[in-house]
């Protein structure tokens, strides 16, 4: 993620969750606990939590031919009902 992506974040105050060693190098890399506004970031839970209206369920895809080697997808669920759903890829 951008340094700038991060200020505007951090100034509206929007909470940004992403796996562990993601929030990792974003806080090694760009310092936000030294900004004015920082972001509050946090990494997100291997279980399945709600987000707003929404109940997001983290997947582990390990990929063997990719260097990055594990991704995360979510997939998604309306909270109230569990109705509608779809996998997206972070």
């Amino acid at each position: 993620m951008a340094y700038d992506s991060l200020r505007v974040l951090g100034r509206q105050g929007m909470r940004i969750l992403g796996d562990g060693h993601v929030i990792r190098q974003l806080r090694e890399w760009h310092e936000p606990q030294e900004w004015n506004e920082p972001p509050q970031m946090r990494a997100f839970p291997r279980a399945p939590f709600d987000v707003g209206d929404f109940r997001v369920m983290p997947i582990e895809v390990t990929r063997m031919f990719e260097r990055q080697g594990t991704k995360m997808r979510f997939h998604l669920d309306a909270a109230p009902a569990h109705r509608a759903s779809e996998v997206v890829e972070i």
